[in-house]
């Protein structure tokens, strides 16, 4: 099985990120902060030096580096933290991860959110985000790169934007993390809610929440913390307040190891790799009049590595089985994404996502189109 899904979770894994998942359960066993043994303080030790590897990778302090179980639960913190009475400006490019829990909230009475046409391109980005502008908007939540195009929206020029009006700036950078640059200080992002599985290599059940300097977040989650174990009141104290119950020690050494493959290869070598791939299927499937393509031509700086397409009159889920059967690994359907997919009309037969990652070869990707080719023929 030669896999393409690497927008869900990156696989296979560098070698030493799964070396690091064994050093993870042969030497850090302990429960960090939970205890004043050795081994317990060597886990701390550990946990510390990571949140400040993350800390340099993304621009933040190593106290505001806190791990969640996934980028859902990062969003949902941040979401939740938005103040009461809140406009909110979203994107019609953005998962589910941050559509339902605005939508929750707005069920709750707690604040209102409007979704943002995006265009087809970022030329007006801007000036479209300027005429959302209410006196009473407080937030802007948006994903870094689209989940199911690719398409990378203008997370510096946003971030400018919301700090000249006083806005909270939330960014979903699930799909974007460790596969272009993110920087919180340059790029003014007050909060970054990424996965640890995807771009950045690591397992799943690993998630981070990066704060900047002056964002206070409310927990969503309470209980013991290790620190204040005395008060029945939740500690504020960052990051250990937000960090309620045992954090992931394991999935945190395998991440600390994805960020070292990353910063070794480079990130835009690495893309530039796999857009590479996306581009010699781009282009093949551009000669078959069958297919609908949906994601932007593969670009540095414009697109993630992803192609987004459909055979016509083929739901894609079918075309995805019959992938499967031909030996690749995609995803076919929705992508857990309903308001892109309104936003593209495939409502009705959803789409067919192609993501490679630095393990796969053209080889493969010649293969793949040949295996695309035939169904397109039988169909």
């Amino acid at each position: 099985m030669v896999y393409f899904d690497n927008s869900a979770t990156t696989y296979p894994k560098p070698q030493s990120v799964v070396d690091a998942v064994q050093e993870g359960v042969l030497h850090y066993g302990g429960n960090p902060g939970r205890g004043g043994h050795d081994i317990s303080m060597r886990v701390s030790d550990m946990v510390y030096a990571v949140r400040a590897q993350i800390g340099d990778f993304f621009g933040v302090w190593p106290e505001r580096v806190i791990f969640t179980e996934n980028c859902t639960m990062s969003l949902n913190i941040a979401i939740h933290s938005i103040p009461k009475g809140s406009d909110v400006i979203t994107t019609d490019l953005e998962h589910n991860a941050v559509i339902r829990p605005l939508e929750a909230q707005k069920a709750a009475g707690r604040l209102r959110y409007r979704v943002m046409c995006t265009g087809n391109d970022n030329f007006g980005f801007m000036d479209r985000l300027c005429t959302m502008l209410r006196p009473d908007t407080r937030a802007v939540v948006m994903t870094a790169a689209s989940n199911v195009t690719g398409r990378i929206l203008p997370v510096r020029e946003v971030g400018e934007f919301c700090r000249k009006h006083q806005l909270l700036f939330i960014v979903d950078a699930a799909q974007a993390a460790g596969v272009i640059p993110l920087d919180c200080r340059e790029d003014m992002i007050d909060i970054l809610c990424t996965s640890g599985h995807k771009g950045l290599y690591g397992i799943t059940g690993s998630g981070l929440l990066m704060l900047g300097e002056d964002v206070r977040l409310n927990p969503l989650i309470y209980g013991g913390t290790g620190t204040d174990s005395l008060s029945p009141v939740q500690s504020y104290t960052l990051p250990e307040g937000m960090e309620s119950g045992t954090i992931p020690t394991v999935g945190i050494c395998a991440l600390s190891s994805g960020i070292d493959y990353l910063s070794q290869h480079g990130i835009r070598n690495l893309t530039l790799q796999n857009l590479h791939l996306c581009s010699m299927l781009y282009d093949a499937l551009q000669a078959m009049p069958q297919i609908k393509i949906y994601s932007p031509k593969p670009q540095w700086g414009a697109t993630i590595p992803i192609v987004a397409f459909t055979v016509k009159g083929q739901p894609s889920e079918t075309t995805a089985a019959l992938l499967n059967e031909a030996g690749f690994a995609v995803r076919g359907g929705y992508h857990c994404a309903a308001v892109t997919h309104h936003k593209l009309h495939t409502m009705d037969t959803g789409i067919v996502r192609f993501s490679p990652s630095s393990f796969n070869t053209e080889q493969q990707v010649e293969d793949f189109t040949t295996a695309v080719r035939q169904i397109v023929l039988n169909n």
